[in-house]
């Protein structure tokens, strides 16, 4: 059954989401927008409004993340082990797998943090410091009974595929082709070994441990509240397996630096070189400082851990920078000015982690600006 616009209504009646009464009244607005699935914002007057996501492929992949988008709710919602979690998503309604639909919260109202940047050109620090209250929440090892749960087991286990692509030195590097040819930034890496080389080292210090949400950039965060840091939440788990907790917190500090770049100039001219200005970095450390602190308290790292873990994290974010190179040159043959911005900080973070520590780490050396 594919869903439309006409006939969402009966189906959540059917599912016990919608009442008669409320087909009868009229008492609901419906809006569709379509992706890679076809999305249904259903907007109850008198209730929570829903939102509601139908695979447009039945193909395996898809369907695969959406099951796990599907499972990672489920499991936050059923088992006690993630009841922390509970707080800080949408709730969960339902999964169709034949109709491969699922349901959750739609919050009309809320801003996600991508907006909430370009509308401030900064992220507050209580924000910051909710998204490493968020993160804890998932981010602890789990015992053996937890990992014997078939819906734990339903996830792979898989590296992020910048790790799959330097393990392999890029021999499979025809699987990231587009209508295009070769993504531009494959060819960059190939041509520079000592990127590569870097990118090895890196993917060697990816471990299996936690329940991860795999895609975290700030879309993917929203708040309902504009006034009220707690009331944050984390959205779209399709990608969540388990793995490095350190990979989500990178995904964090690949945003914010990407921000600067991607935001403030696109694709404009390098500019002497920079990728961004000194202004730029400034504010940059010390959102790392506010985010990485926060996560650290909350995660209880001793002084030993603070240094090792956010020098590994650095580094993921370089690895994770190369990703989203890739993702913004996927429509274009040549590499574009903002891919190659991209790309020199994400080398900079996995060469010159120990440095950006040291400045982190460094009392009174980074404060809050504007870039304005």
């Amino acid at each position: 059954m594919r869903l439309t616009i006409k006939n969402v209504g009966t189906f959540l009646m059917e599912k016990g989401l919608l009442s008669p009464k409320s087909i009868v009244d009229g008492d609901f607005m419906v809006t569709q927008s379509q992706n890679r699935n076809a999305i249904f914002r259903i907007h109850i007057r008198n209730g929570k409004s829903l939102f509601v996501k139908q695979l447009v492929s039945f193909d395996p992949q898809n369907s695969y993340f959406l099951q796990k988008d599907a499972t990672c709710l489920w499991l936050i919602k059923n088992e006690k082990t993630f009841k922390s979690l509970s707080e800080f998503v949408p709730q969960y309604y339902g999964y169709d797998p034949e109709k491969q639909v699922l349901i959750v919260e739609y919050i009309p109202e809320a801003k996600n943090m991508e907006e909430i940047y370009q509308e401030r050109k900064l992220l507050p620090p209580e924000l910051l410091q909710q998204v490493a209250k968020i993160l804890s929440a998932y981010h602890f090892t789990l015992d053996q009974k937890t990992l014997s749960n078939r819906s734990v087991q339903f996830f792979m286990r898989q590296l992020p595929w910048t790790f799959q692509f330097a393990a392999s030195s890029g021999a499979n590097s025809h699987i990231f082709d587009t209508a295009q040819g070769a993504n531009p930034v494959v060819n960059y890496l190939k041509q520079n070994e000592e990127f590569i080389t870097l990118m090895k080292h890196h993917h060697k210090e990816y471990q299996f441990s936690t329940l991860i949400h795999g895609d975290i950039k700030w879309v993917n965060f929203i708040l309902p509240d504009i006034n009220d840091a707690a009331t944050l939440k984390l959205i779209d788990w399709e990608l969540a397996d388990i793995g490095d907790p350190l990979w989500d917190v990178a995904g964090i500090i690949q945003s914010l630096f990407t921000s600067k770049i991607l935001m403030t100039a696109p694709n404009a001219p390098l500019q002497g070189g920079n990728s961004i200005t000194e202004v730029q970095m400034n504010q940059t450390m010390a959102e790392i400082e506010c985010l990485w602190s926060a996560y650290c308290r909350y995660q209880g790292f001793k002084e030993a851990a603070k240094q090792s873990g956010l020098k590994k994290t650095l580094q993921f974010a370089g690895m994770r920078l190369v990703q989203t190179a890739f993702e913004h040159n996927v429509m274009s043959p040549q590499i574009l000015p903002n891919t190659i911005k991209l790309l020199q900080v994400s080398h900079s973070l996995m060469k010159g982690a120990d440095i950006l520590c040291e400045q982190i780490f460094k009392p009174n050396t980074v404060s809050y600006e504007s870039v304005n």
